[in-house]
């Protein structure tokens, strides 16, 4: 006997895929990558170039069936993402800012400072301060930088380090390095988000007509000092605020 809930069932264009389309639908959902899907679905294609591959993803996501069960496979990830990861749109903007808004003294103390200038004693093998023509100590400036401690940051400063290494030099010097999240890519993301860069236009035109002017974001990857880029970056900001308030 043929159900309701049967008839719905074969309605559902998901319901013809074959083993290999669902692994290729459940991996291109998570990682969104076509290429990938595809070799995971057919291992075989990895003897093929990645173009192969990439054509391959191509004509199956131009299928109906496979595009409808993708979408329902997304959905899935979202909901379990924001209940069981707590990934909602709120905190991906607050960890964006973190990285956006790291200013350097928060984490790093860097200046120079004087101290007096040393000279081997050939006879005692101690090294002691020189002396200039006055009897008095003879100085030199010696630059340094410091990171601060763990402990002196809070949670969300923490967002924007990545990684922190120590080494050992070749002159046996304890080395550490911090590295930094991307602070100029994540001003871009928010103010992408915010819809900042987008076109303005003004309806106070000739005879009523539209005025556009668009509006150029600097292009802060190709400057080659990152302080010159957010100079720009905040120029940039200051003169579509006050366009705003116009």
């Amino acid at each position: 006997m043929t159900t309701k809930g049967d008839r719905k069932k074969r309605r559902d264009p998901t319901n013809r895929l074959n083993a290999q389309q669902e692994a290729f639908c459940q991996h291109y959902a998570i990682n969104k990558s076509g290429a990938q899907a595809y070799a995971h679905a057919y291992p075989k294609s990895k003897k093929h170039s990645a173009q192969y591959r990439a054509e391959g993803a191509s004509k199956m996501l131009a299928q109906p069936k496979i595009a409808t069960r993708i979408e329902q496979l997304a959905a899935k990830v979202v909901e379990i993402a924001d209940k069981k990861f707590e990934v909602t749109a709120e905190r991906v903007l607050q960890e964006l800012a973190a990285v956006a808004f790291q200013n350097a003294e928060d984490y790093f103390e860097w200046g120079s400072y004087e101290r007096p200038k040393l000279r081997k004693n050939k006879e005692t093998g101690l090294h002691e301060p020189m002396l200039g023509a006055d009897g008095k100590p003879i100085t030199e400036t010696v630059p340094f930088a410091r990171i601060k401690p763990s402990d002196q940051l809070t949670r969300v400063q923490k967002a924007a380090v990545i990684a922190v290494s120590e080494t050992i030099s070749r002159t046996g010097d304890r080395v550490v390095e911090a590295k930094m999240a991307d602070k100029l890519g994540a001003l871009k993301a928010i103010g992408q988000h915010l819809g900042m860069f987008k076109e303005r236009v003004e309806h106070t035109g000739k005879n009523g007509a539209a005025i556009q002017h668009s509006v150029t974001l600097p292009d802060l990857d190709n400057h080659a000092d990152p302080i010159e880029a957010l100079k720009q970056f905040e120029q940039f900001r200051t003169s579509m605020h006050a366009a705003g308030n116009a």
